[in-house]
C-alpha cells in the first residue's frame, strides 16, 4: 500500500506542478501581448521560474517512470502500448489506486463518469451541469481513462478489433476490416 501512497503522492505534486507552470506561462504571454498591467514587470524571472518549473517536472516525470517499475501492469502490459507512457499510466494508476476490495470495477467505471444512468428516459453517461452544480464524476480519471482507451484502439490488434465490432453494432453498419471505416466518407467515419 505505501507504493500506491507514493504514487498518488507524486501525481498530486505533478498536478500542482503542471498549473503552477500553466498560470506562469498564461502571465507570461500577458505581458508580451500587454494584457497584464504589472507596472514593473521583471521578464528575467519569469523566465528563469519557467526553466525551473520545467526541470522540475522533468524530475517528477523520471520518478514516476521509476515508480512505475514496481507496478506488473506496467511492465507486463502497459509500455508496450504506444501513445501510454510513464506520465499517462501513472496518472491513472495514482486515480485509480487503491482498488476497493469489497467492490468490483463498476465502481471506477462510475467514479470516472463511465456508468451510464437513466436521464429524460434515455441512457447517457453522467455530463457537467449547466447550473455550474457539483459534477458526480472526477473528470481527471475520465479524461485519463479515454487518452488510454484511445491508445489501445489506435495500436489495432484485438482492442481495435472490439472496437469495431460495437461501432458497427451502434450505426448499424454490416462488419469491415480494421481501417475501412475510417476511408468511407460516412457518418461512422466521423465517429472515429
Amino acid at each position: 500500500m505505501a507504493i500506491s501512497a507514493h504514487m498518488k503522492s507524486l501525481h498530486q505534486t505533478q498536478v500542482s506542478l503542471e498549473k503552477f507552470r500553466i498560470q506562469l506561462s498564461n502571465r507570461v504571454s500577458a505581458l508580451s501581448r500587454g494584457v497584464d498591467e504589472a507596472e514593473m514587470p521583471v521578464p528575467e524571472v519569469y523566465a528563469a521560474l519557467t526553466l525551473q518549473a520545467e526541470a522540475m517536472e522533468g524530475m517528477l516525470d523520471k520518478e514516476i517512470a521509476g515508480e512505475l517499475h514496481h507496478w506488473p501492469v506496467w511492465n507486463d502490459w502497459l509500455k508496450h502500448v504506444k501513445g501510454i507512457g510513464p506520465s499517462l499510466a501513472g496518472q491513472m494508476l495514482a486515480l485509480l489506486l487503491p482498488p476497493l476490495v469489497d467492490r468490483g470495477p463498476s465502481t471506477w467505471y462510475k467514479a470516472a463518469g463511465l456508468a451510464p444512468s437513466e436521464y429524460e428516459g434515455k441512457m447517457r453517461l453522467p455530463r457537467p451541469r449547466k447550473d455550474g452544480g457539483k459534477i458526480t464524476y472526477h473528470p481527471w480519471l475520465r479524461r485519463c481513462l479515454h487518452n488510454v482507451a484511445t491508445s489501445f484502439v489506435r495500436n489495432g490488434g484485438y482492442y481495435r478489433e472490439v472496437y469495431d465490432e460495437g461501432l458497427c453494432h451502434v450505426v448499424n453498419i454490416p462488419r469491415i476490416k480494421y481501417g475501412a471505416l475510417r476511408t468511407q466518407g460516412s457518418q461512422s467515419s466521423q465517429i472515429l
